[in-house]
């Protein structure tokens, strides 16, 4: 429109009024015409220009592409003031994909922040999981050790039981032994109390007193033999002289030395007659009359 102002500003005072025909401005119509579409043209051009900017910036944060900028330079309140309608919504749409560039930028910050905590957290788990694990490594361990102890112990308690058992059964053979020992030691005591007394009274004379206190005394020493052959017994030394030994002969020391053994009650009885003179059997014969004569000691 300016350049047809122009053009016809031009022309008009060269030509007078009777000079004008059609013909003569139909050229300057065309121009003018022509001048006016292409100013058109070029402000549509213009005024579109923040449109498809805003169009093409649209897409590529449709495709999630933030990075793509819209609009140029420093968007201030000032700036935002002066520009026409158009400019002003690119510029608005600038600083929105701005805003959300910045926020994607915190996101991600954050989100790696957050993935380092997370990362120092997994290892401080797995740290603890090894510790863990050692320590049950160790609790199994020492569950073995205490399984173990434990069958130890009660091998122990058990060998402490079976203990206490012959402990139990020493201590009553003990004192069974020394109810026999003092039994023993009182029978050839008295007899020999028994010949004192007579003899000083004149009742039998000395030569008798004298062998019953010999024949006591060999008792007497016979059970101190019987109470060695206990320590004896105890640390396994005892030992027996196997020899032929006749019937006979040995019935006849066993009555001698305990006149006792024929029971009144009939529990206890000894045949001293034999139907052969010649039988001969093999022991120990003085430890087969002290055996005999702790059965009469224990009644």
């Amino acid at each position: 429109m300016v350049a047809a102002t122009i053009t016809a500003a031009v022309y008009l005072p060269v030509l007078t009024v009777s000079e004008i025909s059609v013909e003569d401005l139909r050229p300057i119509i065309l121009f003018t015409s022509l001048a006016v579409a292409a100013i058109g043209l070029m402000i549509a051009r213009t005024a579109l220009l923040p449109l498809k900017k805003i169009a093409a910036g649209s897409t590529q944060v449709a495709r999630g592409n933030f990075r793509s900028e819209v609009c140029g330079g420093v968007i201030n309140k000032s700036r935002l003031k002066k520009a026409d309608e158009v400019s002003r919504a690119l510029m608005t749409f600038e600083l929105m994909r701005r805003r959300i560039v910045q926020l994607e930028e915190n996101l991600d910050d954050s989100v790696k922040s957050k993935r380092l905590d997370v990362e120092e957290i997994n290892d401080q788990l797995i740290n603890k999981d090894m510790t863990l694990q050692r320590a049950n490594a160790k609790l199994v361990g020492q569950h073995e050790e205490l399984k173990r102890i434990n069958a130890e112990l009660a091998s122990k308690n058990m060998e402490l039981s079976q203990s206490n058992e012959k402990l139990q059964k020493l201590d009553k053979m003990k004192s069974d032994f020394i109810l026999i020992a003092a039994h023993e030691l009182r029978t050839p005591i008295q007899p020999i109390l028994g010949s004192i007394h007579l003899a000083g009274k004149g009742l039998i004379s000395n030569k008798e007193a004298w062998e019953s206190i010999e024949q006591e005394a060999k008792q007497l020493s016979n059970v101190a033999n019987y109470i060695l052959d206990v320590g004896k017994i105890e640390s396994g030394t005892f030992t027996y002289e196997m020899k032929p030994i006749e019937l006979k002969l040995l019935i006849d020391g066993i009555t001698s030395n305990s006149s006792k053994l024929a029971s009144e009650d009939g529990i206890i009885s000894i045949a001293k007659e034999v139907d052969r003179d010649d039988v001969v059997i093999t022991g120990d014969k003085e430890r087969l009359l002290q055996a005999f004569g702790t059965l009469s000691a224990t009644r």
